[in-house]
């Protein structure tokens, strides 16, 4: 159909009447209407009346329009195109059905009648776009086309006169429209086509139609027969506007008019097509790879159709084995008549869709909960379930969490309440009610002032909201008042909530109760300054008391005495009448020194039974050699503790600030070095520091830190001393006596260093060297002849308490290879007083190993029958100080026959130390005596010596040698 041919149709037929004799319209998916010139509708196709009851122009608006022109926005553009004669082109948004958003074009075109222009009416297109549509959409398009097409060609064979019409059809029609001749020369392009491919009718006439293509994509057609519908489809890319390609569907039709033979292509773009499928197919993967479960099953048979990956991962089963299974398979919780009557609301249509929650099981047999989304379609055939199936294992876990949290809220010992912006209560937990009295009734709605106590100013709660309001946290200590009027310190913390644009709605208040805290801190401020037993003074606050003595005495021109007290023989308390004795003899001491002094002065407790006492503003020396001699007094009337009386006097050190020192540190030093002199002089006296006090202490300490390190420089050394049978005269065995090869002091004996090393704990490390060297001694003797020698190792109260001592013992046996019959090891009687139950139960399983035991010094302590039955000895050592004058002192000796006579009754072996004189041998030899030891044998000698006398004994006896 040429332009001629068209201008020359009937311009004056009636334009409704032509529409309503034509239904091509009503063959294309575009929403296409006519209306007359005074706006009202006079025909609309069937995709413009699809819309009609059913569109919205806002969510808020409940109410569908009757048809779209009642819609304003759209009334509004026809009404602009009628009065204007102008072609409009808008976009507009409107709401299809209960949730469905359409974004569409809107194009208003007025229809001219004649050269004058007078305007009979107005053509209305909407085009959709963003409307989910699949490829039914497109195969309902390609089907409207081919009608579309079809009928045009048919109306053109048959010339039924209604060219006005075709030519508006063909102007206004929303697809594209090329009509070429048999060489594909354009010879017409509607509007939009122009608007599609960016040109214009005058720009594109005689231009082969293939130019507005991709060359990749030249047309090929088949060949078309006269008089026969031939219309080809096919997609191609074409040019757009903005010289982009863009996907297209081709129609053609070939048809004859009085100019020859035309073609009719139309191209409809299918952008928006390409996008949804992309979109489609993206969805598809997104819900195919998704982590929640998604399965259609079959309605009748109940048996899954199909399921995402998702749940082929979670379920562990193949889509093949799913396809052999039904939901009850993986439902252990539902019988097969339970899930009929879940899902007998759906197949009524009562209702669109479940939710519910249950368990599933894994193809291992593992459960876990989830939450089921199901719908029921009758669209598809057969019928089919939809469901969404989430695990919701962590939302369980997230819900335990929250319901822990809000028990933690509510259980917690803390105060928690929360505020609104203002400060009004609307919330206090169970801790609140209980601290503050007030029941949650009671404050709810009011300001959290209400526990205001008065006793702060306005400042700390000007800062507090301060604080908050600014979105920072605040902390502090508030005192608060309780409802029965009681006052409580609260540790509290308030935090600022916000929403979601970021502004402060709430506050969190959380507060700890800190009354017995304080209280705590108070009492353990004051443990930290106070002796737990007597509760006086410190070190710490003795040092604080004395430097301010100092600065006053410094400032007054005055002087302090500082008196270092130690009581005499305290240790003997403890250890005989027990610790608790000990202890509160130690606090009525510190009553009697506390009546000595003034109120400015300070007597503090070390430590054990060490006491300090500082005199402040002291005007003369005298006036401290006063109190010392108060202090002595104090101590002559007993001590009533525990139901009898005990006597013990004090050593008393004294030294003056700043006569003798000007630190602190260095006068208790010297006080205590004065306090031991005192003892050196026979105890219960005090001593005024002197310089000359100092060279002792520098001893003291020197022999300290030397024998601290005589072990690993290998200065101590065993003497040994033989022990005689006194039947056969054979030496039977020897004692093993420490001594000391100092590098300075040469060799110290004993007594001058064996009560260091008790003070200071060494003796544990020197008594272990003792024992495994003289174990190896003692075998060395015996694998050079001497198989019977037996040592005695001596054993102090800090050995015996050692927890390690078994394992010492038997460790050095064993490091030795001696057999346990060949060592003994000696105890004092007063170390066995100090705990006998200890002791007792400690020689029991060290006899268990095989040791002997020897009683050394008896008869000078605690001498009891009762004790030596408790305790497994072997042999019974009289003290030196009987067998001195048993030839002389008939009481002496008496003691002795008696002791001997005791220890046969006992089945124990005697031995006699200290012998020094024949006669003194032959007393002993005569009344029983077992073994002897002393000077009068052999004294004592290192290891080489005593080798020597072992392998001469018999010459020794004979008178023949001597030791040396």
């Amino acid at each position: 159909m040429s332009t001629t041919r068209l201008n020359r149709m009937q311009d004056d037929q009636n334009l409704e009447e032509l529409i309503r004799q034509c239904d091509a319209l009503n063959l294309v998916d575009a929403t296409i209407a006519i209306v007359n010139p005074r706006g009202e509708l006079v025909f609309q196709n069937n995709a413009f009346a699809r819309f009609n009851g059913s569109v919205r122009d806002s969510v808020e608006n409940f109410g569908a329009y009757p048809t779209l022109l009642d819609c304003p926005s759209i009334r509004q553009a026809v009404d602009a195109a009628l009065t204007s004669g102008k072609e409009s082109l808008t976009r507009k948004t409107l709401f299809y059905g209960p949730k469905i958003k359409v974004d569409l074009n809107l194009r208003v075109r007025p229809i001219q009648k004649g050269n004058a222009g007078e305007i009979t009416g107005a053509m209305i297109t909407l085009a959709e776009e963003s409307v989910a549509f699949d490829n039914r959409h497109l195969a309902r398009a390609q089907e409207s086309l081919q009608k579309l097409i079809e009928r045009i060609r048919v109306l053109s064979e048959e010339n039924v006169g209604n060219g006005r019409l075709i030519r508006i059809l063909f102007r206004e029609a929303p697809v594209a429209m090329l009509l070429l001749n048999q060489d594909r020369q354009i010879l017409q392009i509607n509007r939009a086509g122009e608007r599609l491919f960016g040109v214009s009718e005058r720009e594109i006439m005689g231009r082969i139609c293939d130019t507005l293509l991709q060359r990749s994509q030249p047309h090929q057609h088949r060949p078309m027969q006269h008089g026969r519908s031939n219309i080809e489809l096919d997609e191609v890319t074409g040019i757009s506007a903005e010289k982009q390609p863009i996907p297209l569907l081709r129609s053609a039709v070939m048809f004859d008019d009085h100019t020859g033979t035309l073609i009719l292509e139309i191209f409809v773009d299918l952008t928006e097509r390409k996008r949804t499928e992309d979109m489609l197919a993206r969805l598809g993967r997104i819900l195919d790879n998704s982590t929640n479960e998604i399965y259609v099953f079959d309605a009748d048979t109940l048996r899954f159709a199909q399921v995402n990956q998702g749940g082929q991962r979670n379920l562990g089963y193949s889509l093949e084995e799913l396809k052999t299974l039904t939901p009850l398979d993986l439902k252990p919780d539902f019988t097969k008549e339970s899930f009929e009557s879940l899902l007998a609301p759906l197949r009524r249509g009562e209702t669109t869709s479940l939710v519910f929650k249950t368990r599933h099981r894994r193809k291992d047999g593992s459960l876990y909960p989830v939450e089921i989304h199901l719908q029921f379609s009758r669209d598809e055939t057969p019928p089919v379930f939809f469901a969404i199936i989430q695990d919701i294992s962590e939302r369980q876990q997230a819900d335990t969490r929250l319901h822990q949290l809000s028990s933690v809220v509510e259980q917690t010992a803390d105060i928690i309440l929360i505020t609104d912006r203002g400060g009004v209560i609307e919330y206090v937990n169970p801790a609140y009610e209980q601290i503050t009295g007030y029941s949650q009734q009671e404050v709810l709605g009011k300001n959290a002032s209400v526990v205001k106590s008065g006793k702060h100013g306005k400042v700390i709660y000007e800062e507090m909201w301060r604080t908050i309001l600014a979105g920072r946290v605040f902390r502090g200590r508030l005192t608060n008042r309780k409802k029965d009027g009681s006052l409580y310190y609260e540790e509290k913390t308030i935090s600022p909530l916000r929403d979601a644009s970021g502004k402060i709605t709430h506050f969190v208040s959380t507060g700890k109760d800190i009354t017995q805290h304080l209280r705590s801190e108070e009492r353990l401020h004051h443990l930290a300054h106070h002796d737990p037993l007597t509760d006086l003074p410190n070190r710490v606050l003795l040092q604080d008391r004395l430097k301010q003595a100092m600065q006053d005495a410094d400032r007054l021109d005055r002087l302090v005495a500082v008196m270092f007290l130690d009581l005499d023989h305290f240790k003997n308390i403890n250890d005989t009448l027990g610790h608790d004795i000990g202890d509160t003899l130690l606090i009525v001491v510190a009553e009697r020194l506390t009546i000595c002094l003034r109120p400015g002065d300070t007597v503090s407790r070390l430590g054990g039974d060490e006491f300090t006492i500082t005199l402040a503003n002291v005007a003369h020396v005298d006036d401290v050699t006063h109190v010392a001699l108060k202090i002595l007094d104090q101590f002559v009337a007993p001590f009533r503790i525990g139901g009898r009386d005990l006597f013990i006097t004090p050593s008393i050190g004294i030294t003056l600030y700043p006569l003798d020192e000007k630190n602190d540190a260095s006068l208790l030093r010297d006080a205590d070095i004065a306090m031991y002199r005192a003892k050196e002089l026979g105890r219960n006296q005090y001593q005024f520091y002197t310089p000359e006090l100092n060279v002792r202490a520098a001893r003291r300490l020197e022999m300290e830190t030397g024998l601290r390190q005589a072990i690993e420089r290998k200065e101590l050394i065993l003497h040994y001393q033989p022990l005689v049978d006194m039947k056969t005269g054979r030496v039977r065995g020897m004692e093993a006596l420490l001594r000391w090869q100092h590098p300075e002091f040469g060799l110290i004996p004993p007594l001058d260093f064996i009560p260091l090393a008790e003070d200071t704990g060494l003796i544990v490390p020197i008594g272990e060297w003792v024992l495994k060297t003289a174990c190896a001694q003692i075998k060395a003797w015996h694998d050079t002849g001497f198989p019977a020698l037996q040592v005695a190792v001596n054993l102090s109260s800090k050995q015996l308490r050692d927890k390690n001592l078994i394992a010492v013992v038997q460790q050095a046996l064993g490091a030795a290879g001696l057999e346990a019959r060949y060592l003994d090891l000696e105890l004092t009687e007063s170390v066995l007083m100090q705990d006998m139950e200890l002791a007792s139960s400690i020689l029991k399983e060290l006899k268990t190993v095989g040791v002997s035991f020897s009683l050394d010094d008896f008869g000078t302590g605690y001498s009891s029958l009762g004790y030596l039955k408790r305790f497994p000895i072997d042999y019974l050592k009289i003290d030196r100080s009987f067998v001195h004058d048993i030839t002389i002192d008939p009481v002496g000796a008496g003691l002795v026959q008696a002791i001997i006579a005791m220890a046969n009754v006992l089945k124990i072996k005697v031995i006699a130390e200290g012998v020094e004189t024949h006669e003194q041998l032959e007393f002993l030899r005569r009344h029983g005596c077992d073994i002897t030891q002393g000077y009068y044998c052999s004294p004592p000698v290192d290891a080489e010596t005593f080798t020597d006398l072992l392998r001469d004994w018999d010459r020794i006896r004979a008178g023949k040698c001597s030791i040396k």
